[in-house]
C-alpha cells in the first residue's frame, strides 16, 4: 500500500516544480504518519522500503558534502558535489551580460506594481472581479533559482531554473501565458520533441541528399529581446484577429 501509494503520488508530480513537490510529500508524510498509528499489516515490500529509506537518510545525513537534485531531462536523479553545484551557480549568475545584482528586496514593489495594473484592467473591465482576486498577491515571496543537470549532453552542464512560485508575478504571468497559449495558433513549423518530429518526417520521401539539422540553444530565455517577443506576439494577434 504505501509503495504504491509514493509511484502513484511520484508519477503525477514529476512535471510539478520543486517547491509543489516538495508540499506534497511533506502533506504526505503527514497523513503517512497519521496512517500508521493504526494497526494494519504491513507487507514484506513495505519493509524493505522502509529498510531502504532509513539507510538512505543515515546515508544524506553522514555525507553533507552531496547534493541530490533530479536531472534536467529524462527522470533521473542525479548525486552531485555541494560545492561544484555551488561554484557552478556563482559563475553564472557572476555574468553582468545577463544578471544584475540589486541591494534590496523588490518584492513590495512588485507586488505594488501588479496590484495597481490589475486595478487599472478592473476598471477597464479587461478582467471581473473573480479574476482580479486570483491574480492579485499580497504576500508574495521572493522568486528562487536553482541549477539541474544536463546529464544528457555532455560535461554534464548545468540549467539555470528560475522558480517564481508564490511570487507576486507568477500568477499574472501564468495567466498571460495561457491566454496568449488559447488565443494564438501553433505554427506550421512547431516541434514539441524529437518524437513528434519524427511521427511529422513518417512517410515523407527523403533522399540522401536531405540532412536533419539540431541546434542547441543556450539561455534562451534570457537572450530573446524582450522587443522582439511583443512584436511577435502583436504581429500575430493582428493577423488572428
Amino acid at each position: 500500500m504505501h509503495l504504491e501509494l509514493i509511484k502513484q503520488i511520484e508519477f503525477n508530480i514529476i512535471k510539478s516544480d520543486d517547491n509543489t513537490k516538495k508540499s506534497i510529500r511533506n502533506d504526505t508524510i503527514q497523513i503517512q504518519k497519521k496512517n500508521s498509528l493504526h494497526n494494519y499489516k504491513t507487507n514484506e515490500i513495505d519493509c524493505i522500503l522502509k529498510e531502504g529509506m532509513n539507510a538512505t537518510k543515515k546515508f544524506i545525513t553522514q555525507n553533507p558534502e552531496i547534493l541530490i537534485t533530479r536531472a534536467d531531462k529524462g527522470n533521473s536523479t542525479v548525486v552531485i558535489n555541494t560545492n561544484d553545484y555551488k561554484k557552478s551557480m556563482h559563475n553564472l549568475l557572476a555574468d553582468n551580460k545577463t544578471y544584475i545584482m540589486i541591494k534590496k528586496d523588490l518584492t513590495k514593489m512588485m507586488t505594488n506594481q501588479v496590484h495597481k495594473l490589475l486595478m487599472r484592467w478592473k476598471s477597464m473591465e479587461f478582467i471581473d472581479q473573480c479574476t482580479y482576486r486570483k491574480l492579485n498577491v499580497t504576500d508574495g515571496t521572493v522568486p528562487r533559482t536553482y541549477e539541474l543537470p544536463k546529464i544528457h549532453k555532455n560535461g554534464y552542464p548545468l540549467r539555470i531554473i528560475i522558480s517564481c512560485i508564490n511570487s507576486p508575478l507568477y500568477p499574472l504571468a501564468a495567466f498571460i501565458k495561457d491566454t496568449i497559449k488559447k488565443s494564438l495558433k501553433k505554427g506550421f513549423s512547431f516541434i514539441r520533441n524529437s518524437f513528434e518530429l519524427s511521427k511529422k518526417l513518417n512517410g515523407l520521401p527523403l533522399n540522401n541528399e536531405h540532412k536533419i539539422l539540431s541546434f542547441d540553444i543556450v539561455s534562451m530565455y534570457t537572450n530573446i529581446p524582450e522587443e522582439l517577443v511583443i512584436r511577435s506576439i502583436d504581429s500575430r494577434w493582428n493577423y488572428y484577429f
